[in-house]
């Protein structure tokens, strides 16, 4: 997989700089472009946008036959002047750094998925605190609707590669897109993948049968220096957490892909459970079904 460009939502909290700061790495190791995306959300009449939508989207009032005196435009382009002179002072940190700004009036939920769609982005990086909350909230959001594989990230990173990357899954109907990006990030880092199906009391499956669906996948997708593993764990989102610590992990892989109805929601949930609450990025895909 050719990462070439790095979707990043920026609300300007300092959780959303962490996300800045793990795309620019990234963006410097693959040599690809960061789209930095503020939306301001907007409130909806029907169907139809409140007015500051044109407004922001036309950035010209007079063009859409707005008095330039109405306290509504006026705050609005107070707010965009703002926002631009922010993304002005992140490119100043980032001299070297291929940044490209894109502001709009929407809702995050509704537009990530649009943008990416028509911009064509690869990889969403999402800073958020890993404590409950609004930001919290708003990651497991982002997680949940982006069509493309979202990157989590709750700290700085430490070291300048990933050494060692847990891949947790059930080892059937994963996306090939999650699969690719492990890989590249495997063979960009030199990383040694740990491959692990968490084993609950009310998910049974033996030992033998999955290190044999583990190994299986490694060969049929191509990936040297790994390792299989079964963890047992009362609670999956635990034992991902626990195993990923015991091996001492720089980044999580999970996918939900495969899932239909409860058990979809169910292991969407974990997965971003288990993205908000690591210590570590993580990495996951959340494969929609119509």
């Amino acid at each position: 997989m050719n990462i070439q460009q790095i979707v990043v939502p920026v609300d300007f909290t300092p959780e959303s700089y962490l996300g800045i700061d793990e795309a620019v790495i990234l963006a410097k190791e693959t040599g690809a472009v960061v789209k930095l995306l503020h939306v301001i959300d907007i409130p909806y009449v029907g169907e139809r946008p409140a007015p500051f939508q044109m407004i922001a989207d036309v950035g010209n009032v007079s063009a859409m036959g707005y008095n330039e005196d109405n306290p509504e435009v006026s705050y609005m382009h107070d707010l965009l002047g703002t926002v631009h002179e922010r993304f002005d002072e992140i490119k100043k940190k980032y001299p070297e750094a291929k940044l490209e700004v894109e502001v709009k009036t929407d809702t995050m939920q509704r537009y990530l998925s649009e943008f990416v769609v028509k911009d064509g982005g690869d990889l969403v990086v999402v800073g958020t605190t890993g404590k409950s909350g609004a930001r919290k909230s708003k990651a497991a959001d982002i997680i949940r609707h982006a069509p493309i594989p979202v990157l989590t990230v709750t700290k700085e990173r430490k070291e300048n590669k990933y050494k060692n990357i847990v891949f947790a899954s059930q080892f059937k109907y994963i996306d090939q897109s999650i699969v690719e990006h492990v890989k590249s990030l495997q063979q960009l880092h030199g990383a040694r993948v740990h491959f692990v199906k968490i084993v609950s009391p009310s998910n049974f499956y033996t030992t033998p049968d999955v290190l044999s669906a583990i190994r299986h996948f490694a060969k049929e997708n191509g990936f040297e220096n790994y390792t299989s593993n079964l963890y047992n764990s009362i609670e999956v989102e635990e034992g991902v957490l626990n195993f990923a610590r015991s091996v001492d992990a720089d980044m999580i892989a999970m996918n939900t892909h495969g899932h239909t109805g409860f058990a979809r929601t169910l292991f969407g949930s974990i997965a971003e459970e288990v993205a908000v609450h690591s210590e570590v990025p993580v990495l996951t895909l959340n494969e929609r079904f119509d």
